[in-house]
């Protein structure tokens, strides 16, 4: 026999989310964050980014971009348990440390024609407060390196 259950609003995925992005110039912004996560991942999240871009020509752009997070999650969630925390249930508590993480990343970005464009780069981050590898941090490696190659219609 299969039984549906209908999520409770505490099982729900909500956040909301306050923004405020200003450009000092066309080459340097600052942006902030403020996010409220409700359900399963509930706590909230502030970040701060600066970022700066420089234009060569029209078909090649550079950007790097320095970024603080926090998150500090609410009540004891399963979200954020991991393997070691199902090993061990006491480990459950670790749930409401604050997490801080600082990223750095650069990016380069070239316009082959109007249709196709080719973006690459690489982003490093560190985490604070965060050696069991909570929800915050889904990735293995500290480093991502990335390329892309895209078509406009």
């Amino acid at each position: 026999e299969r039984v549906e259950r209908t999520p409770t609003l505490n099982q729900t995925r909500f956040s909301t989310s306050g923004f405020l992005n200003y450009q000092i110039n066309p080459n340097y912004a600052l942006t902030a964050r403020l996010t409220q996560f409700g359900g399963r991942e509930a706590g909230s999240q502030f970040s701060l980014t600066a970022k700066v871009s420089k234009g060569f020509n029209r078909k090649h752009h550079l950007s790097a971009h320095f970024s603080v997070n926090w998150v500090k999650p609410g009540s004891s969630n399963w979200a954020s348990l991991n393997s070691r925390s199902l090993a061990d249930y006491s480990a459950f508590s670790l749930s409401s440390k604050t997490r801080s993480e600082i990223q750095l990343g650069a990016s380069w970005n070239w316009n082959i024609n109007p249709h196709w464009s080719l973006s690459t780069g690489v982003n490093a981050r560190h985490l604070y407060n965060d050696a069991d590898r909570s929800w915050l941090n889904n990735q293995r490696s500290p480093v991502t390196v990335f390329s892309v190659l895209s078509y406009r219609f």
